[in-house]
């Protein structure tokens, strides 16, 4: 079995996965000045937290996919 086919999509789907997931995380860096720009109260400072979240939660999602991404490379590296 010829397993190269499935290490290029592996690439491309890597390559996708990441260019999202720093496209969201900009989204929330951005979203977070407009909330620093915009004062201190407490609606501001909840919706700062939620967004800190989300990007927490971006990182952890991204490091769980190259995790995955890794260990199906090394499973089909063998097969070469």
């Amino acid at each position: 079995m010829n397993s190269l086919p499935v290490m290029n999509r592996m690439r491309v789907l890597r390559g996708v996965c990441g260019q999202l997931f720093e496209k969201l995380q900009g989204t929330a860096l951005f979203l977070q000045t407009i909330l620093d720009n915009l004062g201190d109260s407490d609606e501001a400072r909840e919706l700062i937290r939620k967004i800190s979240e989300i990007h927490l939660e971006l990182n952890k999602s991204m490091g769980e996919a190259q995790t995955i991404a890794n260990e199906i490379g090394e499973c089909l590296l063998p097969a070469i």
